[in-house]
């Protein structure tokens, strides 16, 4: 059987042995390669030497793995998120050797929001949007009442304030369940206090609808598959924890059912569901236009109380847990299953 890739993050890739991965579900990587007849190869970046087309890594065979060294594959399901500038250079010696598809795994919000914001029928989907800085934030404290001053490249809802203008001259600044009050003229002061010289962005708050009075989006795993296409693979609610801002199931947020979501909204499931899915193809395929290889996302979209969708963020590396957590066993399996049948569509095409 052919073998095919997997480039893992060096602490999940030492888990192996002793099936310890965090949110890897490395079992339905084997499941899928095994029924599609391929041979997963794992490998972290810091095992790659790629003068030497050689690698260490863990190949899956017959309910085992093995600790062996083999020539680099040729096509590579990147599923690392390097942080230092060695690895990512080994990353980038890597996929001038081989089809690294997802080579990327981290975009900020900004590049994203401004390929975006450059197709006409997708603008309108997307909160206002600018670089954190006092000229910015001042104007858009004069144009929005709500506003949320988030990381630029920052995940799991970590770091994001939320800003609600409550009285004339007065907002009401939330984040990791604090509550400051400040005048206007004090607000860019305190968040850059706070926020020092990383990169942030300052957003616009869209309305979000809500489930029993808490905030909710969706989110929504889009990949290619066996025919290289772009593809819905499953959807998932995330609703807000209780007096919380954000809806990340790491920072409290519980998981629903779109079904129960958009019913509860009064909203007809299935034109509900057709609509995110159209929105998110489109992106998706734009997207796929602007950033090489992009094959394997999660995008978080937002509704307004009026069914609209909204463009929130898109992840880079889907830890596709949200669809274990929502009770949907075979999207969760088929998060895993989608890249297996896109690698192997790469390996019949040869490029």
């Amino acid at each position: 059987m052919k073998k095919i890739g997997i480039l893992l993050d060096h602490r999940t890739w030492k888990g192996i042995p002793s099936r310890r991965t965090g949110h890897e579900k490395i079992q339905f990587y084997n499941k899928a390669a095994q029924k599609h007849r391929l041979t997963p190869f794992y490998f972290s970046l810091q095992q790659l030497f790629p003068a030497k087309r050689k690698i260490k890594g863990y190949l899956y065979r017959n309910g085992s793995y093995r600790l062996v060294t083999r020539s680099i594959p040729p096509v590579i399901h990147n599923r690392s998120m390097p942080f230092t500038r060695g690895l990512r250079n080994k990353l980038g010696q890597l996929s001038k050797q081989s089809i690294v598809y997802n080579a990327h795994t981290r975009y900020t919000k900004l590049k994203i929001h401004k390929l975006l914001s450059k197709k006409g029928n997708l603008e309108p989907h997307l909160p206002k949007t600018k670089r954190f800085a006092k000229d910015s934030l001042r104007r858009m404290m004069e144009q929005f009442k709500e506003l949320y001053v988030k990381p630029s490249s920052g995940s799991i809802g970590k770091g994001i304030f939320k800003l609600e203008q409550v009285g004339k001259g007065e907002w009401k600044i939330q984040t990791s369940g604090k509550t400051r009050f400040k005048p206007s003229n004090k607000v860019y002061r305190y968040l850059r206090g706070k926020v020092g010289q990383r990169s942030f962005l300052v957003q616009e708050a869209i309305p979000l609808a809500k489930y029993k009075g808490r905030p909710y989006d969706i989110r929504v795993s889009v990949q290619k598959s066996s025919n290289g296409k772009w593809q819905v693979t499953g959807m998932v609610g995330k609703v807000a924890g209780k007096g919380k801002h954000v809806t990340n199931v790491a920072r409290g947020g519980k998981v629903k059912t779109c079904d129960v979501l958009f019913a509860h909204c009064g909203w007809d499931v299935k034109k509900t569901t057709e609509i995110i899915e159209d929105f998110s193809l489109r992106v998706a395929k734009h997207l796929g236009k602007k950033l090489n290889r992009l094959a394997d996302v999660g995008f978080d979209i937002g509704l307004d109380q009026g069914g609209k969708p909204y463009f929130i963020e898109m992840n880079g590396r889907d830890l596709r847990y949200s669809f274990r957590d929502g009770g949907l066993p075979k999207r969760w399996f088929k998060t895993y299953e989608n890249p297996i049948k896109y690698g192997k569509y790469l390996l019949k095409k040869g490029r």
